[in-house]
């Protein structure tokens, strides 16, 4: 069954173009499942200056601290790929197929000078390579961990025992990689001390030895990472049960390994505490097959040592309870050893060419994998295949829903969300996403409901506490939102929640705290517009309040800063935003021309902006225009009702000598802010310039504006004793004060 005139470079290169042509439909699919909070919202990886920080922090791993994760290797070659082509999925699928290319090169290079006999053992490492169960290690990104895992583990098993003359130390190096990228690594120091153990010698001591210490080195760091403290904090279900469960599992990976038919990403597998019919089948195989494998490699075959192989890949996955039950990439390094039993004991069929039974299950296994190839292209397509399999499982109609939601159609994804609920109401994530979509529908009471139920069922998730925190937000409710926010971006500090939270504390007036919001915002995007804006908003309102003049032109200047960049990112009319912020920093700055002319060109875009008006109104007033009472009139109309509107419009309506359209806009300052002594102040101030021109016309009426103004100076006295000379004007109106 050999390749005849093939050496060991062309069998390689065919075993590359092989992998290549199966999986050339699969270099197009998107990011799946944990590949959108690992990947794709995953700040950590978008700067190679933070690989230092993956070997040291476990939190790296996800954008969602809830997933910690120690696999540095992994994230450092997700950041060469964001590095190289950003989140355009292709390079990711590019090169989970070459590190699929280098296992299966590596598998065969192994099982050739195993089995002495390379020409069988190129078929059935071309089997692994076109086999249908690995198409989910290959197509989901997130499953590369376990390719490279695979990759480490058999690579220390190759340096160590397979090659003529062994390299301990990069055999060691091997094994660590392979465990810096998953655990389940750790099946190269098995594989290593199986072959080791049968050996006359004691070279394998030093070996184990140096394997060990790769593991005590992985173990160290991880421990460090904090890794260890949330994956190992309890069981998530009971041993007995696990062992039960997984009874039922290792049984299925050797079907589906001879009958690689209705794969699933998830399977409908359920588990098991009583020792049902499946539980003590599937345990007797197991243990039927494992005894004749170590009786096999007690007697120095080579097929028992394949089928030590087979368990022993599976044995960590088995023995840790996982959320995930069962799952296709967890048997990747294990059809490594179905390869190398299926090598040492194929012999051709009688009056059978010795490569055609070999190649028709190539050809079909091919086949399998380019359709399976196919389903993977589509979110929407993988679990819609699941939900056939799985009917009853809440986590395929949860992915389904947010794979509507992905493509847009949200009546599909919220009919979705729905059925997952009905088939596990204590399922959060789809409350949370029920969420997303009533907020989005502007349905905010049903959003906030929704939210709420999800943190209740998982009180501390970030993404529910800022999603909650931003429906609050936006309901003027800072002082809910703040608190939320402020444990959001303490566990997950994205720059969408750092810009609520600064928003929310700027509302509650904490300055400071919302400056430093924005400022981390921008730290991890620099471009980000919201964070820019409402920094810029934030200097000009500190410049506004501060006496001290250098603090006052920095602010400014700051402000100014951030505007321009918005403009310059966006396009000089592409942020009305920014502009107005500008303008508004133009005018503080004395630059009133420049000032006019933005605000004048805002409003011919767009006559109904509230705030350009206001803004316009200011200016105009600054100037001495008589014009500014219209414009902070036409403003407020439009809703920019703040104080300042309100006691700017008085200010306008008193140069223009309209006592009582001053006296309105005075009292409704008032009236918005009943402990701000300056609106009553100005109101006082308005009745007494009316009470001085009444007197001295001898007017009837002057007696009227007296105790109007002695009315508002004694309000102002009543909150702030002596405010801006109220006593003083109490005298001049012959009113004692004490």
């Amino acid at each position: 069954m050999s390749v005849p005139g093939w050496g060991i470079r062309r069998q390689c290169a065919a075993l590359a173009g092989l992998v290549l042509i199966v999986y050339a439909n699969s270099l197009d699919s998107g990011f799946y499942f944990d590949d959108h909070h690992s990947i794709e919202r995953n700040t950590a990886i978008r700067s190679l200056a933070a690989i230092p920080t993956y070997f040291v922090d476990g939190g790296a791993f996800s954008a969602d601290p809830d997933v910690s994760m120690y696999r540095p290797l992994l994230l450092v070659s997700y950041a060469l790929n964001h590095a190289l082509g950003g989140v355009d999925p292709v390079g990711y699928h590019l090169v989970n197929v070459l590190l699929h290319i280098s296992f299966v090169i590596l598998l065969f290079q192994t099982g050739r000078q195993l089995t002495r006999n390379p020409g069988t053992m190129w078929w059935w490492a071309a089997i692994v390579a076109v086999h249908p169960l690995n198409s989910q290690a290959v197509n989901y990104v997130s499953s590369r961990s376990g390719i490279l895992a695979a990759l480490g583990a058999l690579g220390a098993f190759y340096l160590s025992s397979v090659v003529s003359r062994p390299r301990t130390l990069a055999a060691g190096a091997s094994q660590l990689a392979g465990l810096l990228a998953k655990s389940t690594a750790l099946p190269g120091i098995g594989l290593t001390a199986l072959h080791e153990a049968r050996r006359p010698d004691g070279r394998r001591l030093v070996t184990l030895t140096i394997l060990g210490l790769a593991i005590v080195v992985y173990v160290v760091a991880a421990r460090a990472s904090g890794f260890f403290g949330t994956a190992l904090d309890g069981f998530i279900r009971p041993l007995a049960t696990q062992a039960m469960t997984q009874c039922k599992a290792l049984a299925y990976y050797v079907y589906l390994s001879a009958c690689p038919i209705h794969l699933s990403i998830s399977h409908p597998f359920a588990e098991s505490s009583t020792p049902t019919a499946a539980v003590v089948t599937g345990g007797l195989l197991t243990l039927t097959l494992v005894a004749l494998g170590a009786l096999g490699w007690w007697r120095r075959d080579l097929a028992g040592f394949g089928v030590l192989w087979f368990y022993g890949g599976l044995a960590l996955t088995s023995a840790m309870p996982l959320y995930i039950l069962f799952s296709e990439h967890r048997v990747y390094l294990s059809l490594g050893g179905l390869a190398l039993l299926g090598a040492h004991l194929w012999r051709p069929l009688p009056g059978v060419r010795p490569f055609l039974v070999p190649m028709a299950v190539l050809l079909i296994l091919s086949a399998l994998t380019v359709q399976r190839n196919n389903v993977w292209q589509d979110e929407l397509v993988l679990w819609f295949d699941a939900s056939r399999q799985a009917p009853d499982d809440s986590r395929v109609w949860t992915g389904m829903g947010e794979a509507y939601y992905r493509r847009g159609e949200t009546d599909s994804a919220f009919a979705a969300y729905r059925h997952s609920l009905d088939l596990r109401p204590d399922n959060e994530v789809p409350w949370n996403n029920l969420g997303v979509l009533y907020e989005e529908a502007g349905r905010p009471e049903p959003a906030e409901a929704a939210y709420k139920e999800a943190l209740r069922l998982r009180p501390e998730w970030p993404e529910a506490q800022a999603n909650l925190g931003r429906v609050l937000l936006n309901a003027g409710r800072a002082d809910e939102a703040a608190p939320l926010l402020g444990r959001a971006a303490a566990r997950s500090p994205t720059a969408g929640v750092l810009v609520n939270l600064g928003a929310a504390a700027a509302q509650d007036g904490r300055i400071d705290v919302a400056a430093k919001a924005f400022a981390e915002a921008l730290g991890l995007e620099p471009d980000n517009t919201k964070a820019r804006v409402n920094l810029a908003a934030l200097r000009l309102e500190q410049a506004l309040k501060t006496d001290a003049s250098t603090e006052r032109e920095l602010w400014l200047r700051e402000a100014a800063r951030l505007s321009q960049a918005v403009l310059e990112t966006n396009g000089e009319r592409g942020h009305p935003e920014a502009r107005l912020n500008l303008a508004a920093v133009y005018v503080e700055q004395g630059r009133r021309a420049e000032a006019r002319q933005l605000y004048e060109d805002i409003l011919q875009r767009d006559a109904s902006s509230a705030f350009a008006h206001e803004g316009y109104g200011r200016l105009l007033l600054a100037s001495g225009d008589p014009g500014a009472a219209e414009a902070l009139r036409r403003g407020i109309e439009l809703g920019a009702t703040s104080i300042r509107s309100w006691q700017e419009l008085g200010r306008a309506e008193v140069a223009r000598g309209r006592w009582a359209a001053a006296s309105a806009a005075f009292r409704a300052a008032a009236d918005l802010a009943p402990g701000d002594p300056g609106p009553l102040y100005n109101l006082g101030e308005v009745n007494f310039q009316r009470w001085q021109q009444a007197h001295s016309a001898r007017d009837p009426a002057a007696e009227r504006w007296r105790d109007k103004a002695i009315e508002a100076y004694r309000a102002v006295n009543s909150l702030e004793s002596g405010y801006r000379g109220s006593r003083r004007r109490l005298l001049e109106l012959g009113v004692a004060t004490p």
